[in-house]
């Protein structure tokens, strides 16, 4: 379950990454002021300080206006602030005109420019604001449209590299498609998927050369090579020690310290997981930013699964029951989860009244990937140690 949130947190990093810069083999300048409103806004969006990453963007485009940058950048701020409720039940959708506005006038303006001068930099612009239409679908599960607007995508990026092929970072998105490409068509058997014709040893080769090389996207591909090290490669330790090093660029970093915890629970080092997670709380329980309160539910929960893992039902009973009564944000799928798992705890207690009592709460709460099921199987028969186990360290 959580390797699914990873996921996304990848796809929305890479979308914001994509502001940096264009194909080139110099450090590339769009012009006076422009590169530091990205760096601002980017800094930003990293912090969850969303209002302030808008007013970088907004001015960017409105100092540019015929530029795709500036269209490119607030589509990218509305898929980072999409992603951090996809726990809550249409909370995504409420800014998707917002993304698809944003990233169609970035498409024109970069065929616009096109049609006077075809330089790298532009066509990876189109690449990126192609991909990014597409991922939204693909998380969507809207496949046949995902597979569209990524195949575009992946033309416009191959024009780039051809253009240039020494733009370590243009890589990335290279390998994503490869990689991809040829690992989930097999996994989802579908129709629209078996399209794609990927290469998943290539396209880990080009994710490494983009963390190793790359001048504006090694984070991005940090993340993504985490995802793939964890859910695919089954390499723990290497998607820890890559987590690390981005803790290590920017200890302060809400948003990496996240990373690092979800790559240890996803790798089944509980321990380190409730260390992190009570290291992250000492400095950000309290704090101020709303954004960072919406994800506390799911700190809550990470400790108390941890714990469960860990035989420690007593510790694992307190942690969830903070996910459920101590959030400023009860509306979160995070919550439904919590009262799921502290549903099955009473289950292996043989407190079966209480579990019951989660269970239907759970159940009326909004769907949030396959809760009411996982509730209702609960209502009709006690979840066993085993059951609990499989649910807890599944990462499909």
């Amino acid at each position: 379950m959580f390797n699914k949130l990873l996921s996304l947190l990848a796809c929305s990093a890479l979308a914001v990454s994509l502001l940096a810069g264009p194909a080139s083999a110099k450090p590339f300048e769009m012009g006076y002021g422009i590169d530091q409103r990205w760096e601002d806004g980017i800094k930003a969006m990293y912090a969850l300080d969303f209002n302030g990453a808008e007013g970088q963007f907004r001015a960017l485009l409105a100092e540019n206006p015929s530029h795709p940058a500036g269209n490119l950048a607030l589509a990218c701020l509305m898929w980072w602030r999409m992603s951090q409720n996809f726990d809550v039940e249409e909370k995504p959708f409420e800014l998707e005109n917002e993304f698809f506005s944003q990233a169609e006038q970035a498409i024109e303006k970069s065929e616009t420019m096109l049609k006077t001068e075809k330089t790298a930099q532009i066509y990876f612009t189109l690449g990126t604001a192609q991909g990014m239409i597409g991922r939204w679908y693909a998380l969507q599960r809207r496949w046949w449209k995902a597979y569209v607007y990524g195949s575009r995508a992946k033309k416009y990026l191959d024009k780039a590299v051809s253009m240039n092929p020494e733009v370590y970072d243009a890589y990335l998105g290279m390998g994503i498609y490869n990689y991809y490409g040829d690992t989930i068509p097999g996994v989802m058997k579908l129709p629209a998927l078996l399209l794609i014709h990927g290469d998943k040893k290539k396209g880990l080769a080009q994710i490494r050369l983009a963390v190793e090389k790359g001048r504006f996207f090694p984070t991005e591909a940090r993340l993504f090579l985490i995802n793939i090290l964890i859910q695919f490669e089954k390499q723990y330790p290497e998607a820890v020690q890559t987590a690390l090093d981005l803790i290590h660029q920017q200890p302060d970093n809400v948003f990496f310290q996240f990373v690092e915890v979800l790559a240890r629970y996803n790798s089944h080092d509980w321990m380190g997981a409730i260390d992190t997670w009570r290291e992250f709380l000492a400095r950000h329980q309290d704090s101020s930013n709303d954004e960072v309160q919406k994800q506390l539910p799911l700190v809550y929960l990470i400790i108390g699964n941890s714990n469960l893992m860990l035989q420690q039902r007593d510790e694992a009973m307190v942690w969830l029951g903070k996910a459920i009564n101590e959030t400023r944000h009860p509306e979160k799928g995070w919550v439904t989860f919590a009262y799921l798992r502290r549903a099955q705890l009473y289950d292996l207690l043989g407190n079966r009244a209480k579990a019951v009592e989660d269970y239907t709460v759970a159940a009326s709460r909004p769907e949030y990937w396959d809760s009411r099921k996982e509730a209702k199987r609960g209502l009709k028969k006690p979840y066993t140690e085993e059951d609990l186990y499989n649910k807890i360290t599944s990462i499909d």
